[in-house]
């Protein structure tokens, strides 16, 4: 057990003390006890009870997949192509529609052309070959034109869709509340940006482009078909028709099921992988490999039912379609053959060629519907996201606007301020109070009190389950841009967040400080300046992902070497010093009431010794506000209890 708590030490039967990676000392409980009479100096006192990053879930609120009450036999709302349509803009779907209109014609034409200039051949007409050769020629340059600008026009315009679709849901997911996050698994939301845009950048468009030219070409044969045919035929041609239609409707119903089953079924893929990926260091350390091995097969042949299925209902398709079209060619070549009398025999060949063709494009065209009915979920699943209210979007209330040195002093009021996760989940009740500028308040409760959600309150991360109000210096939060407010605000985690990139980097992101000797002199009153100089890079020394190249202590001074350069006038610490050594702890907390004694500062802490170091404790319990008062009125029984 890895611990900075005395009160497990007593249940070892051996404590050994850690130092600059090294073992330092060793002992037994009683030989400790008897060498370090006060173990406060060389252990922190650790809370039992920590406040949960999400205070609902630890009251058991459950994510919940919010695509499941869906019916997954629905059809794909007749809006999410008229977005798409929308998306690729007017003029070139405009552009589209003729180009596709052009190609079928120009098909056309160019086979009449042939059977025309075969009748005069078969009447020895021998003199007008040339002309009707470069007829012939000209037509079909003039079709690969037009396939060769349509499938252009196409694929440009469907990339700029997808740019704008990534685009969108990249920034509506960003600037989500936190209700978002916590009612999807990060596998869900990844998997939007993984299978679902993939979708949009590659298939939609093609398949589109596949649609409207099958599309065009079978209704300029059936019209051929219409003026050139006998009765009969057009009657066949209609029973076709009508048979293409109810066999694809009724394909839709199952495939359009199985296609968004196989899109969910790769959330939980997503999810076991990462997850497996970040804690592969605990899977090894308790051989528990095979169990997630285990599992991620089992996840995955989930996902390969529903991929299997689908498959197997194209094919099935595919196979009926076969039998329905070869039944169909037969009909209709002897149709034409028993009327050639009426129709022509160059005729008879004409429409016998366009029947062979068209039972393929009645094929491909009926495999594109359905195929851009699936792939259309996708699209559906992204505008689902799309249409979700980001936090920006919940609340921006008219009001007077900010001076632009806001917040000058730091006051903060709570009037009758609540805020719940649910309707059975409320975090705060009818909170009333005021924190005077420059003043240090402790906030301290056990699991569940509402701490974290009082904090997660100044920062409007859940804007749309509030009631009453809070104000700074005088302005209702609620009327501050929000850009602005969370910057006004510096919080000092209890895990610290470092990036990717330089020391510089992580101190400074923003890159608002126009020198280094601002950043050396808050190195400096972070004991950090000497560990920096003596880095070959100093300030441009690479941080691993997540501050992996360096110790606890060192990356949480680093969090507040970056709050001190902020110089925000409001401060938060949430429980900073929780996992840090007795040395460490002293540290950040010298710096802290020297580095921050002109700003207002709230300080989430179960230590008692830091509660006594406070202007004000602030005691909280199932969401309301017990007592706020000065240190000394709290006894050690009161502190005890929290």
């Amino acid at each position: 057990m890895v611990t900075q708590d005395h009160a497990h030490f007593k249940d070892a039967d051996l404590i050994v003390m850690m130092k600059s990676g090294r073992i330092a000392e060793q002992h037994t409980y009683q030989t400790f006890k008897n060498t370090y009479h006060d173990v406060q100096s060389i252990v922190s006192d650790h809370p039992k009870n920590e406040e949960l990053l999400s205070p609902h879930k630890a009251e058991g609120h459950q994510p919940e997949n919010s695509h499941i009450s869906r019916d997954t036999t629905q059809k794909v709302s007749p809006k999410i192509y008229l977005k798409y349509l929308t998306m690729l803009g007017i003029v070139p779907a405009v552009l589209i529609v003729i180009l596709n209109v052009a190609i079928p014609v120009c098909d056309i034409l160019s086979t009449f052309w042939l059977a025309k200039w075969s009748l005069i051949n078969h009447q020895l007409a021998t003199t007008e070959d040339h002309q009707y050769l470069v007829g012939y020629a000209l037509f079909i340059l003039g079709l690969i034109i037009l396939l060769v600008s349509n499938s252009t026009a196409i694929t440009i315009r469907g990339i700029s869709v997808a740019k704008q679709t990534h685009n969108k849901l990249l920034h509506n997911t960003v600037h989500q509340q936190m209700s978002f996050f916590e009612n999807r698994t990060s596998g869900q939301i990844m998997n939007r940006f993984s299978n679902d845009l993939d979708v949009v950048d590659s298939k939609i468009s093609l398949h589109l482009r596949d649609f409207l030219t099958n599309l065009t070409s079978v209704i300029a044969i059936l019209l051929l078909f219409c003026f050139d045919t006998s009765f009969y035929i057009v009657i066949v041609l209609a029973v076709i028709v009508i048979t293409y239609c109810r066999l694809l409707f009724y394909h839709l119903k199952t495939s359009r099921h199985l296609k968004r089953m196989e899109a969910r079924s790769k959330a939980p893929i997503i999810l076991h992988f990462n997850e497996s990926r970040e804690g592969r260091s605990t899977i090894r350390a308790f051989r528990r490999a095979d169990q997630f091995l285990s599992e991620f097969i089992n996840v995955l042949d989930r996902h390969q039912h529903y991929s299997y299925l689908y498959l197997a209902s194209s094919r099935w398709l595919g196979i009926r379609l076969e039998i329905i079209g070869a039944i169909i060619i037969y009909f209709v070549a002897m149709l034409a053959v028993h009327n050639q009398d009426t129709i022509g025999v160059s005729n008879v060949g004409v429409c016998i060629s366009y029947a062979l063709r068209l039972i393929p494009l009645l094929n491909a065209l009926i495999r594109m519907t359905a195929l851009l009915e699936e792939n259309a979920t996708s699209l559906e699943r992204i505008d689902h996201y799309l249409k979700e209210p980001n936090e920006y979007s919940v609340v921006q209330r008219d009001g007077n606007p900010s001076p632009p040195d806001w917040p000058s002093q730091g006051t903060i009021e709570f009037d009758n301020f609540g805020m719940e996760y649910g309707e059975q989940n409320v975090a705060l009740k009818d909170i009333t109070l005021r924190i005077n500028s420059q003043e240090k308040i402790g906030i301290t409760g056990r699991t569940g009190a509402g701490k974290t959600s009082l904090i997660s309150a100044l920062f409007r991360l859940y804007p749309s389950n509030t009631k009453g109000t809070i104000t700074i210096d005088g302005i209702n939060i609620n009327h501050i841009p929000l850009r602005k407010l969370r910057r006004s605000l510096t919080i000092i985690p209890q895990s610290p967040l470092l990036f990717s990139g330089t020391i510089r980097e992580n101190l400074d992101p923003c890159m608002e400080q126009s020198d280094d000797a601002s950043l050396w002199q808050a190195l400096d009153r972070c004991n950090l300046k000497h560990l920096v100089a003596s880095l070959p890079n100093q300030l441009d020394t690479p941080i691993d992902e997540r501050g992996s190249n360096l110790s606890v202590g060192q990356k949480q001074l680093l969090c507040l070497v970056r709050g001190i350069l902020r110089s925000s006038k409001i401060v938060i610490l949430d429980e900073a010093t929780s996992t840090m050594d007795a040395e460490t702890e002293k540290i950040i907390q010298r710096v802290f009431f020297s580095a921050f004694r002109d700003c207002t500062v709230l300080m989430i802490t179960h230590r008692k010794n830091t509660l006594q170091q406070v202007d004000r404790v602030l005691c909280m319990r199932q969401g309301m506000v017990v007592k706020f008062d000065r240190p000394n009125s709290f006894d050690d029984r009161d502190l005890m209890d929290l």
